[in-house]
Parts: structure tokens; sequence; C-alpha cells
């Protein structure tokens, strides 16, 4: 075979050779990386959806507490109690069973009997809650500490409840619990009704229990319709033993889903699974856990509702099909065949000519190549004649050993130097990228601190307007009460413009020197997780020393709350009982010393050297990014000119941080 088919050949073999590795490789890769791009991103809209879920019933919850709230209810209650306190159990349980088998074979709802329970006062104002929230309430009712109803919106099928499951799920042995009725399909609302119970408590004491039926159909419709705009998979709202609550096309509780999926949802925990031919993630309704303050649940085929809840948990599932996940993938994999292709055809068009073209005769090339090893390197001369290609191969490899002795150095230099530059780059356009993340992480972070600190004065301001309501459609109002009330409600108002004021001036993003006492910048810090430290139960004790240095504080004080906030985490994950974080900042020199002590147990020594490193976490069931403390290292150590050290002391771990009492600009 003459040279230039040989060299054409190879160069076509070599050329086929590499379009398919190249195709192979990147086609497993992209398939591997789509997937799990997908799964991650999917776990993350099911973990969101959940907790909207959970946003939504806790509302419910929170309005329905407010109902039971109003002087009209506690002074009912007192008086129907009374009735009952002096009576034995048995003659308790006689009168109670007398009243129910009356109140049951009465059908007339305008019997006087059964109107002294819709019909009186107390009755009137759940009414009035009712109508205040259209399409929200089914029916609402208040039973005495005994189990007998003391005024309802509406008939109910008995009249004495302590013997029903939801009832003893509230009452709890008379500790009190909030229970969540999952009842299914009510005929009463013609939807799907969640049954609120809550104890009502006087003086710590359980007095009585009110339940209301909401229609909660609304709130989830209003979720998944919010979903399928994303065109990201399909959500489907599911009991624990697959019993699909909503989809968007099919009826309530009418399908269930994949078999396969069932065990998994059984762990009560969120995950992501790829089947033959979907992508599926699912994450649990953390609020539809039981827990002691809240339980979550029902009793299959009671009188008045089917298909009801057997103590199951609810959770978002995810479904993506893979064809629409990997499209964009089989379209690049597509055009990398083309191309390919376009590629070989133009190698053996190439190949060939270079093979014609290496196989001329080269005497005069020979010739002068030996000329150019002589140090004639600008010569040139034309290729013509026959010779063999041997002589061509020996005068060339004397040339470059003899070029390549002289440009080597200057190319690996000039190698080096790109390389560091690319090198150098790269790191800069990371670290860009990580400040971003853990800044957008940092902002999340405090609308979750903002709303934990705006909780509890709403909740008053929410619940002094409804009183002063209720006095008015009751024509009961005290001007003296509602002064004060107005008063309490303002107080309130104004600790929440405190609030923003607060966090505004904590999270100024100025960057100029300041003079400051470390011990205020804590106490900023202590304005912003107040809320959430008393909920926790954890101590802080402080010692400080009074100097004053000049830093960047807004640096500063970012660093500082992420450790606190970090602590705060632990303890919110563990079961320890006395919590304690410590502040002490002494003097070292020319330094000043800031050490953060907690008793949360402590790093594990295997990692304890990683947790500064970028996207390093230990919070994967809280979302953690692992970018907080790469940042606050970043900050310490480039921006205010000081060092921070973690080591294990005891039961927990402590943060020491060095600065100088004045940073060099």
């Amino acid at each position: 075979m003459r040279l230039k088919y040989k060299i054409s050949l190879i160069m076509a073999l070599i050329g086929m050779f590499v379009f398919t590795s190249i195709s192979y490789i990147y086609s497993s890769y992209s398939y591997n990386e789509v997937i799990k791009d997908q799964k991650d991103h999917l776990l993350g809209n099911a973990v969101n959806t959940a907790n909207y879920i959970e946003i939504e019933l806790n509302e419910k919850l929170s309005i329905t507490k407010t109902i039971g709230t109003a002087p009209i209810v506690f002074e009912s209650l007192s008086k129907s109690n009374k009735e009952y306190q002096n009576l034995t159990d048995v003659d308790k349980n006689n009168r109670i069973q007398k009243l129910n088998n009356r109140w049951k074979k009465s059908k007339d709802d305008k019997d006087d009997f059964i109107q002294q329970y819709l019909s009186n006062q107390l009755a009137l104002y759940l009414k009035k809650q009712q109508k205040t929230l259209p399409g929200v309430y089914g029916e609402i009712f208040i039973t005495n500490l005994y189990g007998a109803m003391i005024a309802t919106t509406g008939k109910l099928s008995t009249l004495a409840h302590s013997h029903k499951y939801w009832w003893k799920e509230s009452y709890n042995d008379g500790k009190g619990k909030s229970f969540f009725d999952d009842r299914g399909f009510d005929k009463s609302v013609d939807g799907y009704v969640i049954g609120i119970v809550i104890p009502i408590k006087k003086d710590g004491n359980i007095i009585g229990i009110l339940k209301a039926n909401v229609n909660i159909m609304g709130s989830l419709h209003n979720i998944t319709k919010y979903y399928s705009k994303l065109k990201h998979g399909d959500l489907q709202i599911v009991r624990t033993k697959g019993l699909v609550v909503l989809d968007k096309n099919n009826a309530p509780l009418s399908t269930t889903i994949d078999s396969n999926l069932i065990t998994s949802l059984k762990s009560m925990k969120k995950g992501s699974k790829t089947l033959e031919d979907d992508i599926l993630a699912y994450a649990p309704v953390e609020l539809t856990l039981n827990s002691s303050e809240i339980s979550f649940g029902s009793k299959p085929s009671s009188i008045d509702h089917a298909k009801g809840n057997e103590d199951e948990a609810w959770h978002t599932v995810i479904t993506y099909g893979k064809d629409e996940a990997l499209r964009t993938s089989t379209e690049i994999n597509n055009m990398i065949i083309y191309v390919g292709i376009m590629i070989t055809l133009l190698l053996l068009i190439m190949a060939y000519f270079v093979g014609k073209w290496v196989s001329m005769p080269i005497n005069i090339l020979s010739k002068t190549a030996n000329r150019i090893s002589d140090g004639e390197i600008d010569l040139r001369a034309e290729i013509q004649g026959g010779e063999e290609i041997s002589k061509l191969a020996y005068s060339f490899n004397n040339m470059l050993e003899k070029l390549n002795e002289t440009m080597a150095s200057r190319d690996e230099l000039k190698d080096e130097i790109e390389r560091r530059e690319k090198v150098e780059q790269d790191l800069k356009e990371k670290e860009s990228i990580i400040i971003a993340q853990s800044q957008q992480a940092a902002r999340g972070d405090m609308t979750v601190m903002i709303a934990h600190q705006w909780r509890q004065p709403l909740s008053v301001i929410g619940m002094g307007i409804n009183n002063i309501m209720v006095d008015i459609d009751l024509d009961i109002v005290d001007n003296k009460i509602l002064k004060q009330d107005m008063s309490e409600i303002m107080s309130k108002i104004q600790d929440l413009s405190q609030t923003i004021e607060d966090f505004q001036n904590s999270f100024r993003t100025d960057q100029n020197v300041e003079e400051i006492l470390i011990e205020d910048t804590f106490n900023e810090i202590f304005k912003i997780v107040e809320r959430t430290l008393i909920d926790n139960n954890i101590e802080i004790s402080t010692h400080y020393n009074n100097k004053k240095i000049s830093t960047y504080s807004r640096e500063l004080l970012q660093v500082l709350l992420n450790i606190i906030k970090n602590s705060n985490d632990v303890f919110t994950n563990s079961n320890i009982k006395d919590k304690k974080i410590s502040i002490n900042i002494v003097d070292s020199l020319n330094k000043v010393t800031i050490k953060i002590c907690d008793n949360g147990g402590g790093i594990p020594e295997d990692i304890i050297l990683q947790i500064f490193n970028p996207y390093f976490t230990t919070k994967y069931n809280t979302n953690g990014t692992g970018l907080g403390l790469y940042l606050s290292k970043t900050i310490i150590e480039k921006h205010l000119n000081g060092t921070i050290d973690v080591y294990n002391k005891n039961d927990g771990v402590c943060f020491e941080i060095k600065l100088p009492y004045k940073i060099d600009l």
C-alpha cells in the first residue's frame, strides 16, 4: 500500500476512535450528571412544597386557636363545667347519655332542645367565625371538660363526644394536645376536610375541647396549581400508605402511588430515586409527623366521612419523566455525533493530501534540513523529486533536537505563566461564586429569623383584635378594657417596627472601619436571635473586657452571628437539657481573643479540620450549604487581619478568634 494511503487510513482510524470514545464518555457522563442534578432539584422542590403545606396547616391551626381565646368561650365553659363538677362519675355519665339520646332522637333543627345549642351566645359567636372566613370552616363546635357539647354551628350526629378518638387525642389524659383529624371527604361541606381539634385551657388546666372542620382543598389546590406552572414534573400529596390526597388529574383519595415508593415513604424521611421511566423525589410534611404537641391522623369508615387517615403522615411526591429530563442532553449527544461525522470526513480529506505531500520525493528537503540543523533556521526550500521518507525523518530529527534545546525553556516558561494565570483566575471566580452563594443563604436565614421574631407579636395583635370584634358583636364593650387592648396592640406594633430597625442596622452593607466595643456587636446579635434562643431554652453567659477595637464591624457581626447560629442549630437537633453558650473576651499581647463555646457535644475529630472547607457540611437533613464557616474564615483572615481556630473542649466545641486592636488598612 502506498504511503499516502497508509497515512490516510491511520488518521481516519485514529479520528474514528477518538470520536467514538469521546461520544461514549460524554454520553455516560452527561446521563449520570443529568439524573443526579434532576434528583437534587426535585428533592429541593419536594422539601419546599412540604414546607408550604406545613405553613398552610399551621395557619389554619393558629386561626382556630384564636377562636378559642374569646371571653365568651371561657365564660360558657366555666358555667357548663360547674353544672357537672359536683356530680359523681355515674351521675355525669347518666346525664350526658340522657341528653345524647334526646339529641339523636330529635330530627327537627327547630326543636327548642336543639336550638339551645344552635342559638346560644357561644353558638352565635362560632357562626360569626364561619362568616368571617367564608368557605373555610364547616362545622365548629365546643364540648365541656366532660365531652358534652355546649354549642355548635350545625346539627351533629351526637351530643356526647368524650368517647371519640379525636376528643381523647386532644384531651391527652389532661395534658392537652392539638390534633389534626384527617377526615377525608366530608358530606357536610362537600369537600376534603381536616378537623382541627384544640384543648381550651384556663390557668393551665383544660376546661373544654374545640373542634373545627376546615375545608383544606382550596389551599392544597393553590399549591399544586402553583407547582404546575413550574413545568418541572407532577406534584402529588400522598398519605404514607400510598393513597393520593391530591394531584392535578384525579379526585381526592381515588388513586394510589406506585407500590415501590410506599416503603420509602414509611421511613418518614426525604429522598429521591430513579425508576424505569421516571425520576421521583419525596419529602414528609413535618407537621404531620406526630409530636408531643401535635398529632395527625384519623380513623377510617366513620359515619360522616370516608377513607379516613389511619395514623398516616402526609408526603409530597414529585414525578418527572426521564425523557423530559434528558431532552437537552440527548440533543447535545446528537449534535456531537453530527459534528463527529463531519470532522471524520474532513480528516479523511486532510489525511489524503497530507499523505500525498509527505510521500513526495524529499532529496532537496533533506539537504535543506541539514543546513537548518547547522544553524540556518530561517532557510526554506521547495519539495521536488522523489526519495525515501527515511531521509526526511533523519534530517528533521537532527533539526528539531537543536531547535528544542534553544526553544524549550522559553516555551516552558510561557506555558507555566499561562497555567498560573489560569489557576489564579479560576480561584477568583470560584471564591466569588462561593461568597455569592453564602450571602444568598444568609438572606434566607435572615428572613426566617425576622419571621420568628414577628410571630408572637402578630399572634397577640390578632387575638386582641378578634376579642374586640367579639365584644362589639355581642354588645359587651367595656371602654376600659378596650383601651387596654388597644394599648397592648400599639405596643406590639412598636415592637414589630423596632425589630425591622434592629435588623436593618445589623445587616448594613457599608465597609467602613469603626471603633466599637465587641460587647455591643454581641448585643446586636442577641436582638436578632433572641426569640430563637428563648424558644430553644439556651442559656448565654458572657464575660467582656470593655476595650474598643477598630475593625469592619459589619463583617465581624456576620462571623459571630454565624457561629452563634451554628450552636443553635446543634441544640435544635439534640436532646441536651442544659443548653449553654459561653462568650469570653480577653486580652492577649496586642490582640483581643474572642472565645465562643457551647456544650452541644463537639465535632468529631476526624472532620474537625475540614469544617472551614467550602461546601463541607454536616447539616444534610436541614439543607446546610457548607459555606458559612468557609466565609467566616475568609473574612477573619483576609479582611480583618486575624485568625480563627476550632477545638473540642469538655462536652462541646470552642471557636477562638484573635483580632488586632487596630486593623492595618
